[in-house]
């Protein structure tokens, strides 16, 4: 089943809003063949990993490991469940069920009604990580978030009207590792003004995200990088007649207070995960609101003196880890992932 999870990473940029699931088949201690989700509308893991069997048959003693519970519906592909049955697989492994309302342990029991011997909750806690952001966007109909900043060793994230680097290149690339798994990427208005950020991935393999500007006044010039209409962005705030835009589109929300209907509007324009990066005023707006499933502090080995102060979160850190000269602090909305 871990190797089941590995598979399952693959497919973590190229997947879309759907699951990232891995699978193998078993015979004795040798793996057969494996397989997984590789991108949204393709074949889902399980098919996958019997196509990659060639000409070769599957045999009545092979067991069929799966990160999630393969799914009973109709959708871009036919149903997992009917593949199994198909090539008459008599043993199924699950690490966990899947949380979607239509499914939610009914395929499990429609194989076992089969003659399928059925079992889940192999390594769960690890397979409910990999599916947080299909959790929540299923549950919850929005985008799992992500909070991010950097900060000086003193707590502080920058100066007023200021750029300041303040974490390492090391870190550079992590984050922009953590931009790829995303679908989108959100700034406020200062941020955009003032760091004139891209947005988007250069240090790490993989797609960059949407992004997502506040704008509520039309105050990001024009020469600014993401207004280049180079990557395909969302503008939260009034239209520019002052130029055509072909992947930039304008959607006239206001303000922070206005956030839950701008995700749901997101959700809806199929981003399940939403990376955001500031300002402080919006980071600190959606910790109070609890609008938020993970945070991620880089903590500098620099010192500032004076500045901006870093967003207060009142919470214990998860895990943490050390990059270069920097730490890494992660945390996770006890209230959401309760």
């Amino acid at each position: 089943m871990r190797r089941c999870l590995d598979l399952a990473h693959l497919g973590h940029m190229t997947n879309g809003a759907n699951p990232c699931v891995g699978a193998l088949l078993l015979s004795g201690d040798a793996i057969r063949s494996e397989g997984y989700y590789r991108k949204f509308g393709g074949p889902h893991a399980e098919a996958d990993c019997i196509t990659r069997l060639g000409s070769l048959p599957v045999y009545p003693a092979d067991e069929l490991y799966v990160s999630l519970e393969p799914c009973n519906i109709h959708g871009k592909t036919p149903p997992c469940r009917d593949l199994i049955l198909k090539h008459n697989i008599k043993k199924v492994t699950v690490c966990v069920t899947d949380p979607n309302p239509q499914i939610a342990g009914s395929s499990l029991d429609q194989l076992r009604n089969e003659g399928v011997h059925c079992q889940s909750g192999l390594l769960a806690d690890q397979g409910e990580s990999l599916l947080r952001s299909f959790r929540t966007s299923i549950t919850q109909k929005r985008p799992y978030l992500i909070l991010k900043w950097a900060q000086s060793r003193d707590g502080l994230i920058g100066r007023d009207g200021e750029r300041i680097k303040i974490s390492s290149s090391l870190s550079d690339r992590l984050v922009h590792k953590w931009r790829a798994e995303c679908d989108g990427i959100l700034v406020g208005t200062n941020t955009a003004i003032v760091d004139n950020p891209r947005l988007d991935n250069r240090l790490f393999f993989g797609p960059s995200p949407t992004r997502i500007i506040f704008d509520r006044n039309a105050r990001i010039p024009l020469s600014h990088h993401v207004l280049n209409d180079q990557h395909p962005t969302i503008v939260l705030g009034r239209d520019r007649q002052d130029r055509d835009f072909s992947q930039t589109s304008f959607v006239p929300y206001a303000h922070h207070d206005e956030l839950s209907l701008i995700l749901r509007d997101l959700y809806q324009r199929g981003l399940a995960s939403i990376f955001i990066e500031g300002g402080g005023k919006l980071l600190q707006y959606c910790l109070d609101k609890g609008l938020w499933d993970e945070c991620r502090v880089i903590v500098s080995d620099k010192w500032l003196t004076q500045g901006i102060e870093a967003p207060i979160l009142h919470q214990s850190c998860e895990t943490s880890f050390r990059i270069g000269p920097d730490k890494v602090l992660n945390f996770r909305n006890e209230a959401q992932n309760s």
